[in-house]
């Protein structure tokens, strides 16, 4: 496309489109055709649900110094509005990328910078490259924000609870998706909690004062800077916003989207509780006990999917939730008291755990539909360099975390982690979630059922599900532990291991067969040795090389 606003035809064949700078419309046409976002972009959002994309780049200035008596190069920052049709694979720019997909199938390369990389319904082939990215297969279940005191209105809205009797008293982690209006920032109250002796006992807001817009927390009526600036989420986009406070220790912290982005221990308040049974209010600051609302004070924007957990959640477990709708049994969710989702038919939010509802002090809020990505896909997910954050979520997916500590979700379906690129071996264990050696080096995972280990030695341990481990190149030693499972040495000389079953197993590699103890169910193919259980094996080789070894027990091989 060159500079200006151009537009753009593929028509039929398979084309490659590159947007350039400029307010571009481009179709793609017939085919399967590329889109290509160059590499002049410092910011760069995509949807293909709506086909917009937003560009942002340094504009250069030069402008004589008469002081100096030299030219000075002085930057603007300039947006780009496109908009685009008929395209099935992306490659975004060098920046730090957004992008939420449709329900087609489509291929997404983030390249460098930290992306966030959403493929939406459909089988996605998604590439995060290099730099730390956070990676989602599908979303697959809508999810909606009730919108409050938009611009114009009494700003009047908020939500409560008039007696929580939940809430935790030393440790707390909160999370929400938010949606703030970016034009309306000024003293804006996320969160309000207040009991009859403290109206600030445990308050989220955002203070825009003379020394910089800020997040800031009132605990015990006492106020916290965070140095954390607004501008991470009075943008207009989507956030996850977590934080939390330990009571025991005085520690206070705050992510955006899974990030940490502030962590400061106060020796006074080391010791300190939060009173119980309180007023809880989102949306709007209480001046008194249940009232005394500012219109002024109010938050103007979207809210949803309001997380409450008695204790601290750990870095790891807040980034590997930051984006994720809770699902399953969540009265098995560690420490979680409430998980409050907006519900679009009856204007009011809804406790999954089924107590301590929210009540609207309006009618009915507005909806805000978060996102709504369509069915489900088997998606191709690789991370690249960097710590990479991958979410599966449903459908069989294979995920590739390549170098970095990443951590990884496959959701539900049966998913597969590939370590097939790693450049030396890789000891990858389901059963515990973690990874060592290798590109699996730490690594965390959740949600998988299958592993694909590298060319060299690898050590591949299962859970007690169903799982194939193959191994393919090196000398492997794979461990399926209970269940049905798939073992596949591939190349070299590799061993099937049960060490560790509750019982004796016999296992023949000539017949192909397996049973007892962890054995039951399984499938041997390529593999040459075989480690028994410390209780009475049978052990038998095949034609090729074998090497048996009974380990404790009255084995024979």
């Amino acid at each position: 496309g060159g500079f200006g606003d151009d537009m753009l035809f593929g028509g039929d064949g398979d084309d490659s489109v590159d947007m350039g700078q400029g307010n571009d419309r481009a179709d793609g046409g017939a085919g399967t055709d590329l889109l290509s976002f160059g590499d002049t972009y410092i910011a760069l959002a995509v949807n293909t649900q709506s086909g917009v994309a937003v560009g942002t780049y340094n504009d250069s200035v030069w402008n004589y110094d008469s002081s100096l008596e030299t030219w000075v190069e002085t930057f603007t920052t300039s947006t780009d509005n496109m908009s685009f049709s008929n395209f099935e694979i992306y490659d975004l720019s060098q920046a730090d990328d957004t992008f939420d997909g449709n329900a087609a199938d489509e291929t997404i390369y983030g390249k460098a910078g930290n992306d966030t990389l959403n493929g939406g319904g459909g089988g996605d082939t998604i590439d995060g490259g290099d730099g730390d990215d956070v990676i989602y297969g599908d979303r697959s279940t809508s999810l909606h924000l009730g919108a409050m005191n938009p611009e114009g209105s009494a700003k009047t809205d908020y939500v409560y609870n008039p007696s929580f009797i939940d809430m935790p008293a030393s440790k707390i982690t909160v999370e929400l998706l938010m949606k703030a209006d970016p034009l309306v920032t000024s003293s804006k109250v996320i969160m309000s909690y207040a009991t009859a002796g403290s109206y600030n006992e445990f308050t989220l807001f955002n203070d825009d004062s003379p020394s910089g817009s800020q997040l800031r927390l009132w605990i015990n009526n006492a106020s916290y800077d965070t140095g954390v600036p607004s501008s991470l989420i009075y943008d207009g986009d989507l956030h996850r916003l977590s934080f939390s406070w330990d009571g025991t220790t005085g520690e206070i912290a705050i992510y955006v989207d899974g990030t940490e982005e502030f962590r400061q221990t106060y020796a006074a308040m080391a010791g300190t509780s939060i009173a119980g049974d309180g007023f809880l209010v989102f949306g709007q600051d209480q001046d008194s006990l249940g009232g005394g609302y500012d219109p002024g004070q109010s938050f103007t924007g979207a809210m949803g999917d309001i997380r409450i957990f008695n204790g601290i959640r750990t870095a790891a477990e807040i980034a590997l939730n930051a984006a994720d709708v809770l699902s399953g049994d969540l009265t098995a969710v560690p420490g979680l008291v409430a998980n409050w989702n907006y519900d679009p038919a009856s204007g009011t939010y809804i406790n999954a755990l089924g107590v301590d509802l929210l009540t609207s002090s309006a009618s009915g809020l507005s909806d805000v539909l978060a996102y709504d990505p369509g069915t489900a896909g088997d998606d191709t997910l690789s991370g690249g360099a960097g710590n990479d954050q991958i979410f599966g979520e449903d459908g069989n997916d294979v995920v590739q975390g390549g170098a970095g500590a990443d951590a990884m979700d496959g959701g539900d379906g049966i998913d597969t982690l590939d370590y097939s690129g790693s450049t030396s071996g890789v000891t990858v264990n389901l059963e515990s979630g973690t990874g060592i050696r290798g590109d699996a080096t730490g690594d965390t995972f959740t949600g998988f059922e299958n592993v694909t280990g590298s060319s060299f030695d690898d050590t591949l341990i299962g859970d007690a599900a169903d799982n194939a481990l193959a191994g393919t190149g090196g000398d492997d030693i794979l461990r399926g532990l209970a269940g049905a499972d798939d073992l596949g040495g591939g190349a070299g000389s590799d061993t099937a291991s049960y060490v560790g079953s509750d019982d004796g197993v016999a296992i023949d590699l000539a017949a192909g067969s397996a049973s007892g103890g962890h054995a039951t169910g399984d499938r041997l193919g390529s593999i040459e040795n075989l480690e028994g259980s410390t209780f009475a094996d049978l052990l038998s080789g095949d034609v090729g090389a074998n090497v048996l070894e009974g380990k404790g027990g009255a084995d024979v091989l």
